[in-house]
């Protein structure tokens, strides 16, 4: 009997937006086994570089199907590097992609409703609501327009379960909730979703072997 779902991504190409750690780094691993190709795109070449080499030192049968470029989502000129991300994905164009995957943004620090500013409001949204708007602005362009392809989004349950000192970030987490509703209308037949993330626990003195099993732990509850 032939598979059914362990072909689905065989030679499909797929971009991971902050692929080079945690949830995003597992999501490429998990994508390379399917068979897919994949580039990981983070803000600095150094992540960029790191990333790839370990992708291909554990999977070196699918050395040539790993590549990787940076890109800063929350930069002035995101769009434009975005732009660049996709022209290299594509080869400009020629091959367009099947799947995004956007894990990218900064840990969320509490911000009181009396310490809250337009500044600091402006700037949580960067990450998580403008670059995934100017994310989805680009990548449509250069997405299969089927409904077999799809932009996976990442948030967290403080936007539906805010702890005290939340209401910035959960303003801006129900900010990207709303935008992805309105971008699966918006994109169809592209599928467009949001995945909400919760933190197991890792700890800075924990080696990277656990830190990838946590990461693989959290893909799995996707």
């Amino acid at each position: 009997m032939a598979p059914n779902y362990t072909d689905k991504l065989r030679a499909k190409s797929i971009v991971v937006i902050g692929g080079t750690s945690g949830v995003g780094f597992a999501a490429a691993e998990a994508s390379l086994e399917f068979g897919a190709n994949v580039v990981v795109v983070s803000r600095t070449q150094k992540n960029v570089d790191k990333a790839v080499q370990r992708l291909q030192e554990s999977y070196p049968a699918a050395a040539k199907r790993i590549r990787g470029h940076t890109c800063d989502l929350s930069s002035e000129q995101a769009e434009a590097d975005i732009t660049k991300v996709f022209d290299f994905a594509t080869e400009n164009g020629a091959h367009l992609v099947d799947h995004v995957i956007s894990t990218a943004g900064s840990f969320p620090n509490p911000i009181s409703l009396a310490e809250a500013t337009p500044s600091n409001l402006v700037a949580a949204s960067q990450y998580h609501f403008i670059g995934d708007l100017m994310l989805a602005k680009v990548a449509v362009k250069y997405l299969q327009p089927a409904y077999t392809s799809s932009i996976t989004l990442t948030g967290g349950a403080g936007t539906y379960k805010p702890p005290p000192g939340w209401p910035l970030w959960a303003g801006v987490g129900g900010a990207k909730d709303a935008l992805t509703r309105s971008l699966a209308l918006e994109l169809k037949p592209i599928r467009v979703n949001l995945v909400s993330l919760v933190e197991l626990g890792i700890t800075d003195d924990q080696d990277r072997s656990q830190d990838n099993r946590h990461s693989r732990s959290k893909l799995q509850r996707l």
